[in-house]
């Protein structure tokens, strides 16, 4: 049995790879809701370096910790008042 020498991405690499996919099929799934005619709402945007690339990508509108925590109805009347 022949034995071949493992290569393997050094971690960060491979992070990196993986962060790149995930940037390319979320700004494909953008363009394809797009194409049908919908606006795109983002969840769970909780940086605002997130909400800068969803924004490059086209996404319409964002929700998630960066704007607001998740409040009762009431709460929300105040909050939203309160802007």
């Amino acid at each position: 049995m022949q034995h071949f020498a493992r290569r393997e991405l050094p971690k960060a690499a491979r992070n990196a790879r993986a962060i790149d996919r995930e940037r390319a099929l979320v700004a494909s799934m953008i363009s394809l809701a797009h194409d049908l005619g919908y606006r795109v709402v983002a969840e769970g945007v909780e940086t605002e370096g997130v909400r800068t690339q969803l924004v490059e990508m086209g996404c319409d509108e964002g929700q998630g910790d960066l704007f607001a925590a998740p409040m009762a109805s009431d709460a929300f009347g105040r909050w939203l008042a309160a802007r």
